[in-house]
């Protein structure tokens, strides 16, 4: 049974690497997007008694044509006094992890990391966000994470940092 299953995510994980590495040259993307245009979202969550405990702002891209999910990118704090900002990113299986993940804005190289570990619906990459890099986050156009497939080609996402400042505010009201 555990053989099988983890057999299972294997074939899913080697089958969506492989339209991954397929399809990069040709991704036609969607980002998230509110009914007041932003591409950043908020989501939060609740205890038993209907109380927020934790929110995050995200954004996330899809394959246009498939919806699967390609990237996501969420922010949030560990608690409302907390002026360290905390980030996961959610790459698609069959990126090569030995490699960084270079985090861009405005073509602009910030700081490198690692995915931490991969599931079945993606592969994780934690970071602290310092002030510096929200700063530059809120005055900019795009932000862009760069990567390799696991054949070794690079791939740059991008994604629009439009309603950043906005939702960042309303982050922090909650």
């Amino acid at each position: 049974m555990v053989k099988n299953k983890i057999f299972n995510i294997c074939s899913v994980a080697v089958l969506t690497a492989a339209s991954f590495v397929i399809f990069s040259s040709q991704l036609t993307l969607a980002q998230s997007k509110n009914t007041k245009n932003s591409a950043w979202l908020t989501r939060c969550d609740k205890d038993e008694a209907g109380n927020t405990t934790h929110c995050e702002m995200f954004t996330r891209l899809n394959m246009q044509n498939t919806k699967q999910r390609v990237l996501e990118f969420a922010i949030g704090y560990k608690n409302n006094n907390s002026n360290a900002a905390s980030s996961i990113m959610v790459l698609p299986l069959g990126v090569l992890t030995q490699d960084d993940v270079t985090f861009f804005i405005d073509e602009k190289a910030y700081f490198n990391t690692k995915v931490n570990y991969c599931l079945e619906n993606g592969c994780y990459a934690h970071i602290t966000l310092p002030d510096q890099i929200i700063s530059k986050m809120k005055k900019g156009n795009e932000a862009a994470l760069k990567f390799k497939a696991m054949n070794g080609k690079p791939i740059m996402v991008k994604m629009s940092l439009t309603g950043f400042t906005k939702t960042l505010q309303n982050l922090k009201k909650n």
